[in-house]
């Protein structure tokens, strides 16, 4: 995001004050996280925007998953991400529907698939009724929070996993870590 003269990789945080030594990183990437993508997605969901919300959401997924997963095609690594990182989406065939139907009917055709809601009003991440995929996006929210939570412990604690996660970071982001801000 820019503001002024300067790119923003997270509320607060210069691209050209990211830390890539690592050693504060791992919170930097969160801050991101949670400041473009987890924080709107609350405000969204608690004014009643089921549908922004749930979109917010499912982008932030896609963010996660590519990082987390960048040698893998974006259905692959979505899918992988939601089945080994979100309670609700266990199944094989739940992550790939929720792909397919959620996220490309969402990024690809602003609508989701086959019938597939968002919805405040149920008390759980995922309902089916019907064959009708229903999500509430502020469940789903505090799922991908805890998923991004439990990744930034392991950045924090492994300097292997840092290190990879620095270098597909530098990857994801070369041009506004060229310096092209003052």
């Amino acid at each position: 995001m820019r503001i002024g003269d300067f790119l923003y990789f997270a509320p607060e945080i210069k691209f050209s004050k990211v830390d890539l030594a690592g050693n504060s990183l791992p919170q930097q990437y969160e801050a991101r996280i949670r400041g473009f993508y987890l924080s709107p997605a609350r405000e969204l969901a608690e004014a009643g925007h089921a549908f922004a919300s749930g979109l917010v959401v499912v982008s932030c997924i896609d963010a996660l998953s590519r990082l987390i997963y960048p040698r893998l095609d974006v259905g692959k690594r979505f899918q992988k991400w939601v089945r080994e990182k979100l309670q609700s989406f266990r199944g094989e065939d739940i992550a790939k529907r929720f792909y397919y139907d959620f996220r490309n009917g969402l990024v690809h055709e602003a609508h989701i698939k086959n019938g597939g809601e968002f919805s405040l009003e149920q008390e759980t991440t995922l309902v089916f009724e019907y064959n009708i995929m229903r999500v509430n996006p502020l469940c789903l929210l505090e799922e991908v929070d805890g998923a991004l939570s439990r990744f930034v412990k392991l950045l924090v604690e492994h300097d292997t996993e840092r290190k990879s996660f620095i270098e597909v970071l530098k990857d994801e982001f070369t041009h506004e870590l060229a310096g092209i801000e003052s």
